[in-house]
């Protein structure tokens, strides 16, 4: 018997936990009912999910299965409480507890696995400001010039300065994963995977500089007004980002110690990425702010070629609509900084709650049952 219940909590329990613990995490973040605040939701249903897997494990101690049950459907629904009949032998304490243990430390686990994914996308239309909403999310609020003086004349130094902004943020570090630096990374000739050279073959040797390096603006020129050619990239360079990413997400998860990690993913719906973020953050401006901002960030591209490079990607208010939270960037900087702060409010409210994961609420709870079992 040690050794079904055993194989029936790691094949059977353990999957479950993690799909419990994952799907948990997900309805949480997305927080859907406006009436109530996103911290409060997220722990009432922790706290509900928690109570319903407590009460199935002391209903599955109800019965002992019987050995000589060949369908193994019934066998597993019998270890669960489920369709026992009214013969059946009760456990005793002993090996209550002893099932109760393997049972337990399957779901901790499982739910702890399924919680552990939780990173959030940012987004957003070209020239909307992702980069400094990126930027701010891991430095926290900026210096003004006042407050650097002033650091000055007290003698700080730099890094004293940098720890009194991080000192601010109470909560809510982020460790960002940029796509676009690894995109910029895999073409170089030295990087793994021979991007460079699948490249160089499909669109040829006009797209390199003196020095043999892929220009980009050469190779942006070339794809942005055909779908082909745009399609034919995405399919070299899409599959090598997407692996690079997912490395450098679960070192962000499990390694880097902060509070979020965060994908900076500019074709996040373009490449059919949202399901891999458990929130997803859309930076937004209005296109004519859209329109001039490319047009002062790249002064070398015509009016109509910025158009084109705008209408190659969905449009911000679609993005805006299929978002779990929206940055609204059309004002100032001041302004970006409020809306920057209260979106990392929203995402440490919808991933953490009151601070209790349901790993933590599961273990504190079912922890107790043995003593009233015994």
């Amino acid at each position: 018997m040690n050794y079904e219940q055993f194989c029936i909590s790691i094949l059977i329990l353990l999957p479950l936990a993690v799909l419990v613990g994952h799907l948990t995490l997900r309805l949480g973040a997305l927080a859907p009912l406006p009436f109530i605040r996103s911290d409060l939701f997220t722990t009432s249903l922790r706290l509900i999910v928690a109570d319903v897997l407590i009460e199935i494990m002391q209903n599955s101690l109800s019965c002992v299965p019987f050995e000589e049950e060949e369908d193994m459907v019934e066998l597993v629904l019998q270890s669960f409480g489920v369709g026992c009949p009214l013969y059946a032998r009760a456990l005793t304490p002993a090996s209550a507890l002893q099932v109760y243990g393997y049972r337990f430390l399957a779901i901790v686990l499982g739910i702890f696995l399924g919680e552990c994914w939780m990173p959030v996308a940012l987004t957003g239309g070209i020239a909307t400001g992702k980069s400094t909403v990126a930027k701010q999310l891991v430095e926290g609020h900026p210096v003004d010039a006042s407050a650097d003086t002033n650091l000055k004349k007290d003698g700080e130094n730099k890094k004293e300065a940098k720890s009194k902004i991080n000192d601010e943020l109470e909560s809510g570090t982020v460790y960002l994963v940029d796509t676009d630096k690894i995109g910029h990374d895999i073409l170089l000739e030295s990087t793994k995977g021979n991007v460079y050279q699948k490249i160089v073959s499909t669109f040829g040797t006009d797209i390199l500089d003196e020095n043999k390096v892929i220009d980009r603006k050469k190779l942006g020129a070339k794809i942005f007004d055909n779908r082909t050619l745009r399609h034919k990239l995405n399919g070299i360079t899409h599959p090598c980002i997407v692996y690079k990413m997912v490395q450098k997400l679960l070192w962000g998860l499990t390694f880097s110690g902060c509070d979020v990690t965060v994908g900076d993913v500019p074709l996040l719906f373009e490449a059919g990425m949202p399901a891999m973020f458990c929130l997803t953050v859309v930076v937004t401006c209005t296109p004519e702010q859209e329109l001039q901002r490319l047009m002062a960030r790249n002064p070398e591209l015509t009016k109509e070629e910025c158009q084109a490079r705008i209408r190659a990607q969905m449009p911000v208010e679609k993005k805006a609509n299929r978002a779990n939270i929206v940055i609204n960037n059309s004002g100032d900087l001041q302004n970006l900084v409020k809306e920057v702060e209260k979106a990392r409010k929203q995402i440490i409210w919808r991933l953490y709650g009151f601070g209790f994961t349901l790993t933590q609420i599961v273990t504190i709870v079912g922890a107790s049952l043995p003593i009233a079992i015994w």
